[in-house]
């Protein structure tokens, strides 16, 4: 039998909304065997070995809906100087220029990072299979969205060819493989169908940016402005795109690329009429906070989409444009720019609202008998035991909390990197 450990919370808040005062969380392995107070655990499992969170407020394992995790590089590689097509000119040359070894290099630095903050569920954009493979051996779970863009018929062709091919396999049952066509100006239609062909054929998720800037809406409905020369630079003299008179979101609803299996990310510059028709088709929409702020754009109508029933999740982007891959300091910067929403809304859209978009509600987002042993722990600004249980989620995201237990999978984490279940500290009573 496997053995059993009882987490022993000041507060525990299974998903946001009910807590026990003190709580206890039971798991073995990766699976949660009893979540309630304290008191009972104790009483139905006497044998478990013991783990003091007793300061901690424990809260499920956070879950990042959008990032780059292989674009982990140095913060402020790439400064943003009000243009985003010089900014995604000067991204695409220093992914031109990586060695296969960085690449892999910055993916596991992103993932340690992402374990490090709490992060136990990734929707990441892999630009590589290797890259993947990173994801599939740790404790992660989520979706690796292989990404895929290209303009004009040859492109198109060739990109038919590689998805006709066997597609990569997770083998640790935690990742599953999803597919992300980039975005309106960076990939073709055909490219957009064809993704969406096989996703349904083979049962995949299915991620892509849109609307995150102004400069999009102006060339999928004109065909002009900056945007335009990166699609025609990518077509490499093969440009057979023509202007839809639609705007992004419509353009992808026409394609058939709204659905509950698909996510779109930022969403930033919505027009007349797109929300309803995101809120209609079940389509989830991953918001970037901290990457939103770097841009400067202009506010965000993530309460407009919330008001319209669509599911909101929360994500980093990558190093790239933001200053770290904390799913808790999303949360935070959520709040200060919407400070309508509560604290428990904001909770939400970190843990659940993600595993929703990612297809994995069963297992994550929230703590629960049967579900994954994936938690974070949480050590609030004043002593635990002056904090009201009703207000926890308010104590999880002030200014300075912080994160000070990560299990992933079963696993206790330190610094990012997985430790043997014996690490767990023993009752010594």
């Amino acid at each position: 039998m496997a053995q059993q450990t009882l987490v022993e919370a000041g507060i525990l808040l299974p998903h946001g909304f009910i807590s026990f005062r003190p709580g206890g969380l039971v798991f073995a392995q990766d699976e949660i065997r009893f979540v309630g107070a304290l008191a009972e655990a104790q009483r139905c499992f006497p044998g478990a070995q013991r783990l003091d969170a007793g300061e901690l407020i424990v809260i499920p394992g956070l879950i990042n809906g959008h990032t780059h995790l292989c674009y982990t590089c140095k913060l402020g590689r790439f400064p943003y100087f009000g243009s985003f097509p010089l900014w995604l000119a000067a991204l695409g040359a220093y992914a031109t220029a990586r060695s296969d070894a960085r690449w892999q290099a910055d993916t596991a630095e992103g993932i340690r990072l992402s374990l490090e903050a709490g992060t136990v569920a990734v929707g990441d954009i892999c630009t590589r299979r290797d890259t993947l493979q990173l994801l599939d051996e740790s404790p992660l779970a989520g979706v690796g969205f292989g990404e895929v863009l290209g303009m004009g018929t040859q492109v198109t062709a060739q990109v038919q060819q590689r998805l006709a091919q066997p597609l990569p396999t997770p083998t640790k049952g935690r990742v599953s493989f999803g597919l992300s066509p980039h975005t309106p100006y960076t990939t073709d239609p055909e490219v957009y169908r064809a993704c969406l062909r096989v996703a349904r054929e083979r049962g995949l998720r299915l991620t892509t940016h849109v609307a995150e800037t102004r400069a999009e809406d102006q060339f999928v409905r004109h065909g002009r402005g900056p945007l335009a020369r990166i699609a025609r630079r990518l077509a490499k003299g093969d440009f057979t795109w023509h202007p839809t008179g639609a705007s992004p979101v419509q353009y992808l609803a026409d394609l058939g690329m709204l659905g509950p299996e698909v996510i779109l990310a930022h969403l930033n510059y919505p027009s007349p009429g797109d929300v309803r028709l995101v809120a209609d088709s079940g389509a989830h929409v991953a918001f970037c906070p901290g990457s939103h702020r770097f841009f400067r754009h202009e506010p965000h109508p993530v309460e407009q989409l919330l008001a319209a029933g669509i599911n909101v999740c929360l994500g980093t982007d990558s190093l790239a444009s933001n200053q770290s891959l904390s799913v808790l300091r999303e949360m935070r910067l959520l709040r200060q720019a919407h400070p309508g929403l509560s604290p428990a809304q904001a909770l939400h859209m970190g843990t659940m609202a993600g595993a929703l978009a990612l297809g994995l509600a069963a297992r994550y987002g929230s703590l629960a008998v049967g579900k994954s042993a994936s938690f974070v722990g949480v050590r609030p600004e004043r002593p635990v035991r002056q904090v009201n249980p009703n207000e926890g989620p308010a104590a999880v995201l002030a200014k300075h909390s912080r994160i000070e237990l990560v299990v992933a999978a079963g696993s206790l984490c330190v610094g990012g990197k997985p430790q043997p279940t014996p690490a767990i500290a023993p009752d010594q009573r």
